[in-house]
């Protein structure tokens, strides 16, 4: 059994790297165009659906459509940066409040609120949400609820940019066809450009294929080790006491990992939707791994001054 583990897990790693790979070799074409096409298809998939139909005679047409899609997606993204960045200011001044300066601060929210929320769509529920606090130890609370709004928010206008990015790039690069002289020029650029949409397109689906097979293999391999464990400390429960006391410790670890670990949202976790709750579990599985690491260091450490002093007696 331990074998079929070892050799399943080996060939996990072996195949990722294989796949890696091919994927390399396969896929030879611009990496950027790879990354535009996949954007735009998550949104507008019939704009890289329509450029297969297009020629240099309805090619301006065609760009012209989509320069107004693009257009449609800038006016939504600049609509969405004003509540990003009301919360954004507010939740920095909340932040900034001490238990000195609370009371005033309170005392002077209701023409704050007027002043600084008035153009929030939702300005009731955060001065509802503000008004429901009366004590400073309060606030830290209410702070991290509204950091985990804005993440959402964030997370939303950085996705919306990126598309929109995307959108953009591509739209100038058949713009670039336009600028070719003769016609059979441009035939040739956009042919060129739609092998290469295709090319990206391929390498997309072996890539997505490649993660799926490593993920069902790697839980696998998961699978199989954690029930070759439960059967061996089944099969010699009265020896497994140090298996036992071993888990007790990583949980007490993991629990002490999770206590410190803080819910501060950085920009790449806000740019990948992950929340205040979900950062703090992430910190605690990073820290955990470093305890362990460094522990598994300090043993083989003492374990080589051990067999040092023993050899020399």
């Amino acid at each position: 059994m331990k074998k079929i583990i070892n050799i399943i897990i080996f060939a996990v790693a072996g195949l990722s790297c294989l796949l890696a790979f091919i994927f390399v070799g396969v896929y030879k074409d611009d990496k950027t165009l790879y990354d535009e096409v996949g954007l735009v298809k998550e949104r507008n998939p019939q704009i890289i659906e329509g450029f297969f139909t297009v020629t240099y005679e309805n090619l301006p047409e065609y760009i012209a459509e989509n320069q107004k899609i693009a257009d449609e997606m800038a006016a939504d993204l600049k609509e969405k940066q004003l509540p990003k960045d009301i919360l954004y200011t507010y939740i920095s001044n909340l932040s900034e409040l001490t238990a000195e300066t609370f009371p005033d601060f309170k005392s002077t929210f209701p023409t704050y609120s007027k002043s600084m929320l008035a153009r929030s769509e939702i300005a009731k529920t955060y001065t509802d949400g503000f008004n429901a606090i009366n004590e400073f130890s309060e606030l830290n609370g209410y702070i991290n609820t509204l950091n985990e709004e804005y993440a959402l928010l964030k997370q939303s206008y950085i996705t919306d940019k990126e598309h929109l990015r995307a959108l953009n790039s591509f739209i100038g690069r058949t713009t670039h066809i336009t600028q070719s002289v003769t016609k059979t020029k441009q035939d040739s650029q956009i042919l060129e450009l739609q092998e290469a949409i295709k090319s990206s397109t391929k390498a997309a689906k072996l890539l997505n294929l490649s993660l799926l097979f490593f993920y069902i293999t790697f839980f696998a391999a998961i699978a199989f080790t954690v029930v070759f464990a439960l059967y061996h400390i089944i099969a010699n429960i009265k020896q497994s006491y140090q298996v036992f006391i071993a888990i007790a410790i990583m949980a007490i670890l993991i629990f002490i990992a999770y206590l410190v670990s803080s819910s501060e949202l950085t920009a790449s976790a806000i740019k990948m939707g992950i929340t205040g709750s979900q950062m703090k579990m992430i910190g605690a599985g990073v820290v955990t791994c470093y305890v362990f690491f460094f522990a598994a260091v300090l043993s083989i450490i003492i374990s080589w001054i051990i067999n040092l002093f023993k050899k020399n007696r």
